[in-house]
C-alpha cells in the first residue's frame, strides 16, 4: 500500500441481494435496526426509514430461530411496499438460528467465536482438532449458503476470540486475524467465496492496526475478499462520531474498506449522514492524491511502517512535554474572561486564572492582541507573532514556527535551516487530506527533526458544525495514531476545542474525560441505552482515569468491554450487572438503582474522585 498516493485495494465482487460489495462498487453505506426479527412491524418501519436515510444494507438481529424464521415475514411485507434492500441476519450463540435465517436473508453474519470450542488447547493435535471441528459446525451453513445465494459476514469481535486463539495468537491484532483467517480457510476448503470479513473493537488503533494486517495477510494469499469497517461501541455524540471517523477514516483514506457501518448509541438513521460523509470525503482526499500523482516528491517509501515517527523525544521546554498538545488561534479575537472560559481555563476561589486538562495548551493570538488582556499567570501559554511565521510566548524564552507543507514538500532539504532556532513546529495544510502532509512528515522525520509537532488542517476552519466532529477526526485521526505528530491547532475554541481533545484522546494521547463504551442498541437491548448513556456520563464523566461501558446486553458485554474498568451490563428486563474489569460484583440489579450502585462500587473500589 502506498501512504502517499493510495487506491482502492482490489477485491472480488460479493453479491448481497441485488447490491454488489467490492470490486468496482462504491463504498457501500449500512446499518442495523433497534429491533429483533420477530418484531416484524417494528423491523419494517425502521428499515424503510434507514432505506430513505440511504442505507443500502440493513441488518436485524436474530437471536433465536424463531427471530430467524420471522424475517421471512420481514421480507415479505418489504416488497410488497417495493423496498428490496438487501437484509442480513446478525448471529450470536446460535448456529441454529443461522441456519433458519440462511432461508430467508441476503447474508448472515456470523461470529467465529461462536463456532469453536470455548476451551483452550495445549498441543498442535488438539489445535487443529479445534479447527476439524469448527468446520463441521460451519459447513451446515455455508451448504445452505451456497444453496442459495446468500453471502456470509465472517464478523470477528475484539471482545470475543476464542480462548484457543487467545492463548495462541494473544488478544489482540493478531489474534483478530488469525481468527478472520481460520473461517477464511475453511469456506475456501468447502469452495465458497462469497464471504465479507470485519475486525472490529471498541478501540480506534486495534481496529485500524487489525485491519491493516489483514489486508496485508489476505493480498499476500492472493484471497481478495471485500471488508467490513466498523468502531464498535463508539457511542453517541461527538464521541460516538470522533471514535468511528478515526477508526473507519483511516482506513478508508488509505483504499482499506468496501463497506461501513458507524455504530452509534442514537437512532439508527443518525448513522447513515456520518457514513455518507466518510465515504464520500475519503473518497475525494484519495482523487486528488491521484491527481497529484506525477507530482510526487522524490525519496518518498513505499510502506505505511515506514512512515512512522518515535515519540519518545521529549522538549525541554517544560509546557510542551504534555501528551496530546491542543493549540487555538484565536486571531484578532478580543481577550477576556469570556473568551478565557472558551479556552478551557477557570478561576480559582482566589480570581487566579488555571489551567485544566480541558483547557487549550497554547494559544496563538494576533499581532493587535492586548497584552495587557492576558492574566500574568497564563502568559506562558499564550503566544504572539514576532514575524510572519515565528511566534513566541508572552512569557518565556522559546519560539514556535510555522511551516506550511507546499514549502516542505518543495523544499526538504531546508528543514533544518527553518526549524534551527525553534522548540516547536506547526505544520500548516492549506488543502484536505492527509496524504500531502503524511509526505512532509516523512522529510520531517528524514531530516531528524525532534522537536514537537503539531498539525493544522485550515480546512476544517470551512467545515460545518454539524459534521465537525467527523472532519475532525478524519484530518488529524490517522496521522496522530501513527505517532507522526504530537499535537493539533485549531481555530476558536469551546466546542471545537472539545472536539480536538476528544481526537487527542481517542488517539490515546490525553485523558480529559471518562472513555465511556456504548453499544448502538438492537433487539437483544434490555434498557433504554440512550438515556441510561446519559445518566452514566452525568454521574462518572469527570473520571478521566476510568473507561466504562455501557452495554445492553450480555452479547456485548462484558467482551466487547474487555478493557473496560467498570461495566453496565443489562441481564434482563429492568435488570442490570455491575462489573469491575471482567469481573461480576452484583447481578440483577434494578435498573433505577444501578447508576448509585454503579458510583458506590467506584467509591469502594477506590478510584472516584470529587469534581474539580
Amino acid at each position: 500500500m502506498d501512504p502517499f498516493i493510495p487506491c482502492r485495494r482490489p477485491t472480488v465482487e460479493v453479491m448481497v441481494g441485488g447490491v454488489g460489495i467490492g470490486g468496482q462498487n462504491p463504498v457501500r453505506m449500512q446499518s442495523m435496526t433497534t429491533t429483533k426479527g420477530s418484531d416484524v412491524e417494528g423491523s419494517v418501519r425502521q428499515t424503510i426509514e434507514l432505506v430513505a436515510a440511504g442505507s443500502e444494507l440493513v441488518r436485524i438481529t436474530t437471536p433465536t430461530v424463531a427471530d430467524a424464521t420471522a424475517m421471512r415475514e420481514v421480507r415479505r411485507v418489504l416488497k410488497e411496499q417495493g423496498i428490496t434492500v438487501p437484509l442480513v441476519a446478525d448471529i450470536h450463540f446460535s448456529p441454529p438460528a443461522a441456519l433458519e435465517a440462511a432461508q430467508w436473508v441476503d447474508k448472515v453474519r456470523i461470529n467465529p467465536g461462536n463456532y469453536c470450542s470455548t476451551r483452550e488447547t495445549n498441543s498442535e493435535e488438539e489445535y487443529q482438532a479445534a479447527l476439524v471441528d469448527m468446520r463441521d459446525r460451519l459447513a451446515p451453513l455455508i451448504a445452505i449458503c451456497r444453496r442459495r445465494g446468500v453471502a456470509i459476514r465472517i464478523g470477528v469481535n475484539h471482545g470475543s476470540l476464542a480462548p484457543r486463539v487467545v492463548a495462541r495468537y494473544g488478544a489482540g491484532p493478531e489474534g483478530m486475524v488469525q481468527s478472520a483467517l481460520e473461517v477464511v480457510e475453511i469456506c475456501r476448503q468447502l469452495e465458497f467465496h462469497s464471504i465479507v470479513i470485519s475486525l472490529k473493537s471498541s478501540v480506534p488503533r486495534a481496529m485500524v492496526v487489525a485491519n491493516r494486517l489483514l489486508a496485508q495477510r489476505l493480498d499476500e494469499r492472493g484471497w481478495n475478499y471485500p471488508l467490513h469497517l466498523g468502531v464498535t461501541e463508539a457511542g453517541e455524540g461527538e464521541d460516538g462520531r470522533v471514535k468511528s471517523a478515526i477508526g473507519i477514516g483511516a482506513l478508508l483514506a488509505d483504499g482499506i474498506g468496501d463497506t461501513i457501518r458507524v455504530s452509534l448509541t442514537e437512532p439508527a438513521v443518525n448513522e447513515i449522514p456520518v457514513c455518507r460523509y466518510l465515504v464520500e470525503t475519503t473518497a475525494k482526499w484519495r482523487e486528488e492524491a491521484w491527481r497529484e500523482a506525477e507530482c510526487r516528491p522524490a525519496g518518498l517509501p513505499s510502506g505505511l511502517a515506514s512512515t512512522a515517527r518515535s515519540r519518545l523525544r521529549k522538549s525541554t521546554v517544560a509546557i510542551l512535554q504534555c501528551s496530546g498538545l491542543a493549540v487555538v488561534d484565536i486571531e484578532d479575537a478580543r481577550v477576556d474572561a469570556a473568551l478565557l472560559q472558551t479556552l478551557g481555563y477557570v478561576q480559582d476561589g482566589g480570581g487566579q486564572w488555571q489551567a485544566r486538562p480541558q483547557s487549550a495548551d497554547l494559544v496563538l493570538c494576533a499581532p493587535s492582541t492586548d497584552r495587557s488582556a492576558v492574566p500574568q499567570e497564563l502568559r506562558e501559554r499564550f503566544l504572539l507573532p514576532e514575524s510572519e511565521n515565528s511566534y513566541c510566548p508572552m512569557l518565556g524564552a522559546w519560539r514556535a514556527k510555522r511551516i506550511a507543507v507546499e514549502d516542505v514538500l518543495a523544499s526538504p532539504a531546508m528543514l533544518s535551516s527553518w526549524l534551527a532556532d525553534a522548540q516547536l513546529a506547526i505544520l500548516t495544510a492549506q488543502h484536505p487530506g492527509i496524504h500531502r502532509l503524511r509526505a512532509a512528515l516523512h522529510h520531517c522525520t528524514a531530516s531528524g527533526v525532534t522537536i514537537p509537532i503539531v498539525l493544522e488542517q485550515r480546512a476544517l476552519n470551512s467545515e460545518p458544525a454539524a459534521h465537525y466532529p467527523e472532519a475532525c477526526g478524519l484530518a488529524y485521526g490517522s496521522l496522530l495514531l501513527d505517532g507522526l505528530a504530537e499535537g493539533v491547532v485549531l481555530r476558536g475554541g469551546g466546542e471545537k476545542l472539545s472536539i480536538a481533545l476528544s481526537v487527542l484522546q481517542t488517539c490515546e494521547m490525553r485523558r480529559v474525560k471518562a472513555d465511556l463504551v456504548a453499544c448502538p442498541g438492537c433487539g437483544r437491548t434490555l434498557f433504554e441505552l440512550q438515556a441510561t448513556l446519559a445518566k452514566v456520563r452525568a454521574a462518572t464523566g469527570h473520571l478521566k482515569h476510568l473507561k466504562i461501558g455501557v452495554m445492553g446486553c450480555i452479547v456485548n458485554g462484558p467482551g466487547e468491554m474487555m478493557d473496560a474498568d467498570y461495566g453496565y451490563v443489562g441481564s434482563g428486563p429492568g435488570r442490570v450487572t455491575l462489573y469491575k474489569g471482567q469481573r461480576v460484583v452484583a447481578r440483577n440489579v434494578s435498573e433505577g438503582e444501578a447508576i448509585e450502585r454503579l458510583v458506590d462500587l467506584i467509591r469502594a473500589e477506590g478510584d472516584w474522585e470529587e469534581r474539580g
